[in-house]
């Protein structure tokens, strides 16, 4: 069978953008969030196990059998699929996890987890797993922060104020 080279061109163009269009349907989605910084701080809240604010002492990378025996297989680009993060906790607002605990979180690509930086502060709203230690995601309201004198304030360019709206709605549901 002998082919043309438009007909080379047209497929190789079509199997071209099928890739690509599968690549990107494994990318992370992630709901909406609520404009209403009031309404999307409390939804988070409520949904979490726990809000705390925390320092990651220790970050591993599982790896090998790390992980129940099973040989942990690395994602297509050869990244850490898993990372298990030690916090050590600053400020609670919710949930039963001592002054240390631990993630274990999914960073592989598609799978929407984060990953942490050791001496890096994060707000986190933390979900259990079945093995006692949290999940966070990045599709929440989970992020760094960064210790600026006595605040503490979103590292987000530009969004500060609104950090700091949130640690204040944190503080005020605690009371309700």
């Amino acid at each position: 069978m002998k082919l043309s080279i438009k007909s080379l061109v047209t497929r190789s163009l079509t199997l071209t953008l099928l890739l690509f269009g599968c690549i990107k349907a494994m990318a992370c989605s992630c709901a909406p969030q609520p404009d209403d910084i009031n309404k999307a701080v409390t939804d988070a809240y409520q949904r979490a196990d726990a809000v705390v604010l925390a320092e990651a002492i220790e970050v591993t990378e599982l790896t090998g059998s790390d992980l129940y025996g099973d040989s942990l297989m690395a994602d297509m680009s050869g990244e850490v699929v898993k990372e298990r993060t030690l916090f050590s906790e600053i400020k609670s607002w919710k949930g039963i996890h001592g002054r240390q605990f631990y993630t274990e979180i999914t960073v592989a690509c598609c799978m929407c987890g984060i990953s942490f930086t050791k001496g890096q502060q994060y707000l986190l709203y933390l979900y259990r797993n079945e093995d006692g230690t949290f999940a966070a995601s990045s599709c929440g309201r989970s992020k760094p922060v960064v210790v600026a004198g006595a605040n503490t304030v979103a590292e987000n360019t530009g969004e500060e104020n609104l950090a700091e709206q949130e640690l204040a709605i944190l503080d005020k549901l605690i009371f309700e």
